[in-house]
């Protein structure tokens, strides 16, 4: 019998769920990946630089290289044996004045929060449709607001 909150359209439980996280050695990854694994699911990790202490099993991954997240997305679907949801979490700020032509830390941001979180979507693609999962992006606030030293956040 479904729950209330499944007939309603409500949240599903977490419990045995398959979790990619990205950017989940950092302060909100670690969060997310803990709190996930707390409610049963099973978590896998992507992040530029692992941790020791992580609280999932976190995999290397530059998001800004295609093949190498392809391939560490194929590692991670493996590891969990399917894919229900993935965190697309990682992401990096710093100023990018919109007065100033784009220069690198434009292009780093753009590559991090937006072709990045597609080159992860693109790789996790036929596990989620198989699974009729979902994708969540993660931003801050700093998206919406708009603000001319932050426009590559907020373009990204």
């Amino acid at each position: 019998m479904k729950t209330a909150s499944a007939r309603r359209g409500g949240p599903r439980a977490a419990d045995g769920l398959r979790v990619l996280v990205t950017g989940a050695s950092g302060t909100f990854g670690r969060a997310i990946c803990a709190r996930l694994t707390e409610l049963g699911a099973h978590v896998v990790g992507l992040d530029l630089a692992p941790r020791p202490d992580d609280p999932v099993e976190v995999l290397a991954c530059d998001i800004t290289d295609d093949t190498g997240t392809a391939s560490a997305v194929a590692a991670a679907i493996d590891r969990l044996g399917g894919l229900d949801i993935l965190v697309n979490n990682a992401g990096i700020g710093g100023p990018a004045p919109a007065e100033l032509p784009p220069g690198d830390e434009v292009r780093r941001q753009l590559d991090i929060n937006l072709l990045g979180a597609w080159r992860v979507a693109a790789a996790s693609v036929a596990a989620l449709v198989a699974s009729r999962g979902r994708i969540v992006m993660v931003s801050s606030r700093m998206a919406a607001m708009q603000l001319p030293l932050a426009a590559a956040y907020g373009a990204s």
